[in-house]
């Protein structure tokens, strides 16, 4: 799927507000003659500035990954631009992230809508992804008390085939910070070489192989700091994250993708199959 150019989209048309923490607006915006349906999340939402920048960045690295995503983007409201995020709130004009609406839906929850992926290999890569990123908002580490997400699994209709679904990551919010500000106070010890496994469904697990989370420890082990640092240049200033938020932040990704190039097969490695098809605990 071609990329978007959302530097040359405007809004048209509100549609409505989808309950979550940012207020998600369904819209319809003009890009280059042409109508297009979209999911907005911009300032004046009422998970603050800073869960743009971490949904901006996710959805980035996510992409870098390998992983299957939206077409996402950013691009400007006005002032003029009236769009309802419920509690009487209203985007307020700037940046704001966009994606593009697909055909599909949120998966269910069951083992059968897995079955139905022509890309079942990136259940062991989203794992592993969540995992580096502290994501969460999908599927929370064992002790934390906090409900899955089955919604933030989209299964996308985008191959076109009967019967078949392609997996998608998306809604990267709660990466890093659980929802909080970008600061210099992220990055401890504690969350770097945090051993949870996270993103990880019971229904993922007979899906999950060794070889593709050993193939995945090798994608990790390539994060630097130029590759960060180039994806947080992009991030708009208007989202207010400052010098040292940013510096905490390239700091978290690089050392916990050092930690977890050595650490994260043996993390995950027992929830995987074996080779005969069976789970290994």
């Amino acid at each position: 799927m071609p990329a978007t150019n959302w530097k040359n989209a405007s809004f048209h048309r509100f549609q409505r507000t989808i309950p979550s923490n940012t207020s998600v607006a369904e819209v319809v915006v003009h890009i280059e003659g042409e109508s297009v349906n979209a999911y907005l999340k911009p300032i004046g939402n009422p998970a603050g500035r800073h869960v743009l920048a971490c949904e901006w960045v996710g959805s980035q690295l996510a992409r870098w990954f390998g992983l299957s995503t939206l077409d996402f983007g950013i691009m400007h409201i006005a002032k003029n631009d009236e769009i309802p995020l419920g509690a009487e709130n209203f985007a307020e004009p700037g940046p704001a992230f966009v994606s593009r609406r697909e055909p599909g839906s949120p998966w269910s929850g069951t083992p059968r809508g897995l079955e139905s992926l022509v890309n079942p290999e990136d259940l062991s890569t989203l794992v592993v992804f969540d995992t580096w990123t502290l994501n969460v908002d999908r599927f929370p580490p064992s002790g934390m008390a906090r409900k899955p997400k089955y919604d933030n699994v989209f299964l996308s209709d985008r191959d076109g085939i009967v019967g078949k679904h392609r997996l998608l990551a998306i809604d990267h919010t709660h990466c890093f910070t659980n929802g909080r500000e970008i600061t210099s106070r992220i990055g401890t010890i504690q969350q770097t070489k945090d051993r949870h496994v996270y993103g990880l469904f019971d229904q993922f697990r007979p899906f999950l192989t060794a070889g593709l989370v050993e193939t995945t420890a090798k994608k990790i082990a390539g994060v630097s700091s130029t590759l960060v640092e180039g994806i947080l240049s992009t991030v708009p200033h208007e989202w207010g994250v400052g010098k040292s938020g940013m510096r905490a932040l390239r700091d978290l990704l690089v050392d916990r993708a050092r930690f977890l190039a050595d650490e994260v097969y043996d993390m995950v490695e027992p929830y995987c199959r074996t080779h005969n098809g069976e789970l290994s605990f």
